[in-house]
This record gives structure tokens, sequence and C-alpha cells, in this order.
């Protein structure tokens, strides 16, 4: 065989690779098309206290950034939250959703936001925390009260 037989074979195989690469290649995404991501529960979770908070557009647009969501998909999620309190059924439902609300829907807003901090600062451990209650005021037992 010679140097020309060579390199015509070899110019064959390369483009037959060529041609099974760009078969193998992904058609790029419909204008319009939309790809769904799972969220995650932490993500929901605050979602569910920009709800329960009823928050404004600066707090959605920040946590949505940390959170690696659209606004647009927080807030559809915080209207879905607002939907299944109501006792409605929204269109579509996440798995996580009944859970957060069976969780955490007991919660008061101050404590979701330690909730949503632990998540932020990585100390989210999946379960809710106990509720810390408030301790009312009691006058101590060993004074005496004196009436005037």
């Amino acid at each position: 065989m010679s140097l020309s037989d060579e390199f015509k074979a070899a110019k064959r195989r390369m483009l037959a690779m060529q041609e099974a690469e760009k078969k193998k290649a992904k058609a790029p995404a419909k204008r319009g098309s939309r790809q769904a991501t799972e969220w995650s529960k932490e993500s929901e979770i605050v979602a569910y206290y920009l709800y329960k908070a009823d928050s404004s557009k600066f707090l959605k647009e920040n946590y949505s950034k940390k959170r690696n969501v659209s606004v647009r998909a927080m807030s559809m999620k915080i209207n879905m939250f607002q939907e299944l309190e109501r006792g409605g059924k929204p269109k579509s439902v996440s798995p996580h959703a009944q859970t957060i609300i069976s969780e955490y829907g007991h919660f008061p807003v101050d404590q979701l936001l330690k909730v949503v901090v632990s998540i932020h600062r990585g100390e989210f451990t999946g379960q809710p925390p106990k509720l810390e209650l408030e301790e009312e005021e009691t006058a101590p037992e060993h004074e005496t009260v004196i009436k005037r």
C-alpha cells in the first residue's frame, strides 16, 4: 500500500468518525421549550418561608439567586403553597410540598427564618428543629410582693 492510499484510508476513517459524532450530538433545544428541574427540599422550604412571611420582591429575588432558581419559578412555587394552604389543588404539586406543610406549617415566621438561615449556612440536617417556645415571664416565687 502506498503512502497516498494510507492517507486516503485515514481520511475516510476520520470523515466516518465525524459523521458518527454529528449523529450522536443532540439537537439544540427548541425555543420556548423548558426543562423541568427537580426542586430540593431545602429550596422548597425557602419558598414556603417566603410565602408565610409575605416577602417583598427584593427578598424573592435574593433567595432565588442564592438557590439557583429563577424568580418566576420561585413565585410559582410560592403561589403553589398559597393554593395548597387554602385547600385548593394546584396543577403541579411537588412531592415535598405536602410534607413541608405538615412539618413546618405550625412554625411561626421567626422560627422558619431560623430554618432558612441554617439552610443557607449549610447547617440544615433535613429534619425540622424543635420549636422554641417563648417562656412567659412570671414573678419569682421566693420574693415577697409588697402592695402599696
